[in-house]
């Protein structure tokens, strides 16, 4: 674990873990590997503010605390049989359970970040 100090907290955190999100390009998703380390080191020397904005994007990025959960169901109940009304190309191939674990590590991240710096 490494150990950052960031408003006057210690946080933790695990770098032998994938963080992965999308985002948009040319009106299709792509799907990137986040560099939290290099995040939380440029917070921590304080060239990125612990402000709003911060917190809007580890908010946003807490989203996969509830969607990656939603999704493996979606693709259990898919090898089962039952039709999905969603599009879940990324996660239907090979190795989408590990897509899946590492955007709710990018989740559960965000939720713990949350919680410290900004007791939410």
């Amino acid at each position: 674990m490494n150990k950052y100090n960031i408003a006057q907290r210690e946080i933790e955190f695990d770098p032998t873990k994938e963080y992965l999100d999308f985002f948009i390009e040319k009106g299709k998703q792509q799907l990137v590997e986040l560099n939290l380390e290099f995040l939380l080191t440029t917070i921590e020397s304080g060239k990125i503010s612990i402000d709003n904005n911060l917190k809007e994007y580890m908010t946003y990025l807490q989203r996969w605390t509830t969607d990656a959960p939603r999704k493996r169901q979606y693709r259990q109940m898919r090898k089962e049989g039952f039709t999905i009304l969603s599009s879940e190309q990324f996660f239907d191939a090979d190795g989408g359970d590990k897509i899946i674990d590492n955007l709710e590590n990018t989740g559960k991240f965000a939720d713990y970040f949350l919680k410290q710096v900004y007791q939410k």
